[in-house]
Formats: C-alpha cells, structure tokens, sequence
C-alpha cells in the first residue's frame, strides 16, 4: 500500500499517478533534494542538446556529425540512473513491455543474417533507449515546469524564424545551408530553394519544434495569465511566416493536427467557447499588424508563393493533397501486406537506419524502407516488430485518454501537447535522432502537464458547463429527487473528477487530487477525501 502524501500549503499539488500498470504516486518523486535538482538540470540539458545538435553537425564540428547523433544518449542514461537512485523510476507496464521486447529484438537481431553488435545496439538505442524518459520526466516534472518549457520554446521560435527567413532566401551551396557532415546540403524544392532547416540536422527537427510551439502559443493565447502578451503576439506573428518559407506540407500538418486538438477541448468543455472567442480577436488583430508590417509580409508572401509552386508541382507527381494523405496512410498499410514474407526474426536491429547502412555498406541510405513501421516491420519480424508497434500505438492511445480526461474539467494543455507528439511516437522515425528526441521529450511534457497545483485547479473548474435552462418546477423537482438519492448514498452524486458543490453542512469542498487515468466512477469515495484537503490533512491520490 503507497504511503499517503501530506499536504501542505505550500506544497500542496494535485497529482495524476502515473497509472499505466500499476497505480503509482507521482508527487513524492518533486521535493527540493539536490539529486532532484540534478534530474532536472539534465532533463533541461536534454531539451538543450536537442535544440542545439543540428548547428553542432553542421557548423562548429561537421566532422564529429556521426558521433554527435548520439550525443543525447549519456544524459539520458544518466536520468535514469539517478531515477533509480531516488526510487522513482516508473516501472509500469509500458516499460516493462518495452524492456521484455527491447531484450527478444536484441537477441535476435544478434543471431539473424545481418549480426553485428555495433548496429544492433544502435538500433536497440533507436527504439528502446529513449521512450521511458517520457515517464521519468512526468514523475520529476509538473505544470509549472512545463510553462517554464513552453516561454523557452516561444522565446526561441522568433530567431528560429528569422534563421529559417535566412536559409529560405541564401544560396543551397552558402554555409547557413550546409548539412550534417562534411560537403552535406540540404534538400531543396521549387524555384532551387531551401527547405529551412533551422538550427536542427534536417526539416524534421522544424516539423516537430513549430508543433510545439503552436501548441504552447494556442494556451497562451486562450490562457491570458499563462504568457506575456507580447511574447504569443511575437511568436504567433513568426509562426505562419516559418510554416510558409518551411516548404514542408508535413509542418503544416503538424500544426493543424495540434489545432484540431483544441478544437476537440472545446467539444469536450464547451465552457471554453468564451475563451476562443478572445484567441479568434488577438488572431484577427494580429493578421492586420503583420499586413502592415513590411518585414512579415515580404518574407511570408515569398514563401508562399514558392509553397503554392511546390504543391503545384507535387499534384503530377503524388497526385496533390490526396497523394500526400495516401502516402501517410500507406506508412501503416504497406507494412502489413508482407508481414507474413519476411524473416521470422527479421533482418535485425539498426540494418534500416541510416547509421546501419553507413556501418553495413560504407553508405548513408535507407536499405530496408525509410518510414518507420516499414524498418521496425523489416527489422524485427512480423511478431516482434509487430508487437514493439503496438506498444507505441497504446502509449500513444494512453496519453490521449488522458489529456481527454483532463480537457473535459477544461485543462486542454495535455491535449494539444498530445497533438505535437501523438504522430511522432505512434510513426515517427525513431531512426532520425531529431524525430525520437522531440517524441520523447513532448510526450513527457504532455504527461507532466497533467500535474496541477491546487490554485491552478481551482482555476481551471471555476467555470461552469453551460446548461439549458429549466422551469423552475421541473429545476426543483430535479433538485428533490437528487437529494433523496445522495441521502440514500450518504455523499452528493459525483458525475465529474471534480465537484465543486457544497457539502450537506455548507461548508465548501476543495478540490479532489486530479487524476485522469481513471475514471471517476471507479475511484474511492470522495467527499471524505475532500474534507482530507480541507482540513489539510494527508490525501491519498490515485487510488
């Protein structure tokens, strides 16, 4: 049995379990000791080489670009470490699976037709190394941390535009273009220009960062407290000017992925409507600011013009938008089709990346397929590749139930961060270092943004749902009938995770410890805990 956490007014937090295999107490894992301290500095540390690598492979050491693919890897092992140390790192079920089917893979990659340590292992760090740091950082992490996180990547996404403006009009051949590795370019579209890579490798790295940050950017403009308004105003003006010069149709899908997530907070808490009101009035008063503004408006209309020139030109080739959905669609289909021909045990760990190539063959290239359940398929075997998938496809399926259960009490932060990671690890390419960092760290950001402090919660409930309004007859009848039935049960009927009713003696009732893995009418009686909170007396959360 957990130990109850006592809380206090100061440190007083609700907190979700981390509730995947076994319920768990996330909250004792935050207190101020310094291994702690450390956990974090190596988390932020994480975000920063995850930030920063690409200009490290393509500017300052281009000769150490291979080595520095993995320059992420020695912090990551050391979270974990220190995660044991503390005995908070969570060994729930999706990481049990992982560790159990990371072993199996391994070791049949090491007796199949293509054995060779190095690349094994190298495709063991690709898909297995990386993935429990989403739920280490959850358990060192809450939602103050994740609003620290999201200032930094607004605050970024300004000079990262003005880089990527740069890139989009510099030669292919000019230095502020080079790729990762000596004498590497980067990929160019109409008109011989750039498709921007920032400060990351390749495109992928803006696909995942311009997700995030629209995601940070919508809470901050809905959420008039979370930022100053001259920080979203900056980053919404530098968002659609970098989605135009990006060239990438993934960029855009991104977005609007993280987009309709919020537009699915609203379905869930239709109380939100008042609030997207005002971010429909800051978005419309800023489309006319940047039409005025000479600098937003020759970089934007340059890049759109060469983006409306590529999707042109695409239409012959992949057949337009329809095309483009069809070849995301094929990334799951196509794999299934010869699940059954290949190799029971598959070709082995690491021969589909691009470092198993250039280890293999002397070459990078994509030697098995370059989407991702396609290599993991090809890798691994049907069985074992298959059942690796689906434990990505269930943590992804994870996430979003919870940050569904959160957005319905009107907390949508979960679920637009859910939108910028949701793609990335049910099919991202593990195999490009950018793609599995961004997938990690945001669905870790996810989870910890689930870890509301009291006066937050308070916050987030304060508005009612809509409701139709009754004669009052019927409204006191309805009233009659709901007394007589919580006289029965001895406790007001509690339909949401969080009841903000008066108990029978009028006193008011505080708020029960949020958690959005399990559902409402499974958790213990709650009147009594919430008189636990009340009194500030010890409160069990998660049960």
């Amino acid at each position: 049995m957990r130990q109850p956490i006592t809380a206090t007014a100061s440190t007083q937090h609700v907190l979700p379990s981390i509730n995947v295999g076994a319920e768990e107490s996330a909250g004792a894992a935050r207190d101020h000791a310094p291994s702690m301290r450390v956990l974090l500095w190596l988390i932020w540390t994480y975000l920063g080489l995850l930030l920063i690598e690409g200009s490290l492979r393509k500017w300052l050491v281009p000769s150490l670009a291979n080595p520095l693919l993995i320059i992420r890897d020695p912090v990551v092992i050391a979270i974990y470490a220190l995660a044991f140390a503390r005995g908070i790192f969570p060994l729930n079920r999706f990481v049990i699976a992982l560790a159990v089917v990371g072993v199996l893979c391994l070791s049949a990659s090491l007796v199949g037709p293509h054995s060779n340590l190095g690349v094994n292992l190298f495709g063991w760090r690709c898909n297995i190394l990386h993935l429990p740091l989403i739920y280490v950082m959850a358990r060192v992490l809450d939602f103050d941390a994740v609003k620290r996180a999201g200032r930094w990547i607004l605050l970024l996404a300004v000079p990262m535009t003005v880089l990527m403006v740069w890139q989009f009009r510099s030669a292919p051949s000019s230095w502020v273009n080079a790729g990762a590795g000596a004498d590497a370019l980067q990929i160019t579209f109409t008109g011989n220009k750039v498709r921007p890579s920032g400060t990351f490798s390749f495109i992928s790295g803006i696909i995942y960062f311009y997700a995030l940050a629209a995601a940070f950017l919508i809470y901050g403009l809905v959420e008039k407290r979370a930022y100053p308004l001259w920080l979203t105003s900056l980053a919404a003006l530098c968002l659609p000017v970098a989605l135009a010069v990006s060239g990438s149709r993934s960029t855009v899908a991104m977005v609007m992925i993280v987009v309709s997530m919020f537009i699915v907070a609203l379905v869930l808490r239709p109380a939100l409507l008042g609030k997207a009101m005002r971010l429909i009035g800051i978005v419309v008063a800023l489309v006319f600011v940047a039409g005025s503004l000479a600098i937003f408006k020759t970089a934007f209309d340059e890049g759109m013009a060469a983006f409306t020139q590529r999707i042109k030109e695409t239409e012959h080739v992949e057949g337009g938008f329809v095309g483009f959905v069809h070849r995301f669609t094929s990334t799951f289909t196509r794999p299934l089709r010869y699940m059954l021909d290949i190799p029971a045990l598959g070709e082995g760990l690491g021969v589909g990346t691009n470092v198993g190539s250039k280890l293999l063959t002397g070459e990078m290239d994509f030697v098995l397929a370059e989407d991702e359940w396609e290599r993991v398929i090809l890798e691994s075997g049907g069985l074992l590749g298959g059942a690796y998938l689906l434990i990505r496809v269930l943590m992804a399926l994870q996430l979003g139930a919870m940050a569904a259960r959160a957005a319905r009490i009107g907390h949508f932060l979960p679920l637009l961060l859910f939108g910028a990671c949701a793609v990335p690890i049910v099919a991202g390419q593990f195999g490009q270092s950018t793609t599995l960092g961004f997938a990690c760290f945001v669905g870790g950001l996810c989870l910890a943004s689930m870890h509301l402090p009291v006066s937050v919660a308070a916050a987030v409930v304060a508005a009612k749902q809509p409701t139709k309004k009754l004669p009052a007859k019927v409204m006191a009848w309805r009233s009659a009938v709901e007394a007589r039935r919580a006289a029965a049960r001895g406790q007001h009927r509690m339909g949401v995770l969080i009841d903000d009713a008066t108990v029978a003696d009028d006193r008011p009732v505080s708020l029960a410890p949020l958690d959005f893995q399990t559902n409402a009418r499974k958790t213990s009686p709650l009147g009594a805990r919430h008189r636990q909170a009340a009194t500030g007396k010890s409160i069990e959360p998660g049960t």
